[in-house]
């Protein structure tokens, strides 16, 4: 009886372990692809979606007095709400990833951020706090998902406690990815000993931490109106600050859920 259950219990084991990395693998995923992903579906879509100017406003008169001025998919156009409008510029990239909310990559927008706020509240890792700090970046996720950023028209003002809640958001998410990184992925098990691949592992962890922290600095500088940097650089700048900050936050957590073993041979322990 006791040697039946024995492969039962390792097998177990084995299943939580593969979950447990398939997890990893894939918010490692979803960090990578994100903004590729939102260009592609904008391109694909933009020609059956986009409204232009005159016939927003037509739109909005036509439409207006269904719809109560209450935040989810109506946006306000002056003292009217139009439902789903497609209110910023037509570009194929956005000024920042956020900024496609307003465009027809929305649903994919919010959808990426909600999978990765529910595998992050159920992310289990060494320790609680490993756990409080997967349950921030959820809350993290969904704010900067339905609390919509400024555009900056007229044509599509959201303002107010929106883009507050937002920028917290965003800030915050970056923040809390920096830690995963250089504080967390870092740790080994003391029953362990550290094997030169692990050494090189969390090297590439803090590196990953430090690159995400310093684009957040960045983006911080480049909104500060006192700088003036917006003037020097191209409008998409916060856009690529935030495509180089995911692409290193999903790498991080790809390389943690051994999903690059194949490839990276040098940075994993021989099996």
């Amino acid at each position: 009886m006791t040697e039946q259950q024995k492969p039962q219990k390792e097998n177990i084991y084995d299943d939580h372990t593969y979950s447990y990395l398939a997890l990893r693998r894939a918010v490692g995923l979803l960090g990578v692809t994100l903004p590729l992903i939102l260009i592609l579906v904008n391109q694909v879509a933009k020609p059956y979606n986009y409204l232009d100017f005159e016939q927003q406003q037509k739109h909005v008169k036509d439409s207006a007095h269904l719809y109560s001025p209450q935040f989810g998919d109506s946006l306000r156009l002056g003292q009217k709400y139009a439902p789903n409008v497609m209110c910023y510029q037509d570009h194929t990239v956005q000024n920042s990833i956020s900024h496609y909310f307003h465009t027809p990559a929305r649903s994919t927008f919010v959808g990426v951020l909600c999978a990765v706020a529910i595998f992050m509240f159920f992310y289990t890792g060494y320790d609680h706090w490993d756990n409080y700090l997967g349950n921030a970046v959820a809350i993290a996720a969904l704010g900067v998902a339905f609390f919509p950023t400024c555009t900056g028209l007229d044509i599509c003002p959201v303002k107010g406690p929106y883009c507050t809640i937002h920028l917290i958001s965003g800030g915050s998410f970056f923040l809390f990815l920096g830690i995963f990184a250089f504080a967390r992925f870092t740790r080994t098990d003391p029953n362990k000993s550290v094997t030169p691949e692990k050494v090189r592992r969390n090297k590439f962890y803090k590196a990953c931490g430090l690159i995400i922290w310093a684009c957040l600095l960045l983006m911080i500088l480049y909104t500060n109106p006192k700088l003036g940097l917006k003037a020097h650089f191209p409008r998409y700048t916060i856009f690529a600050l935030e495509w180089v900050a995911l692409f290193f936050f999903g790498a991080s957590w790809l390389v943690k859920g051994n999903a690059l073993r194949k490839y990276l041979t040098f940075l994993y322990d021989a099996k």
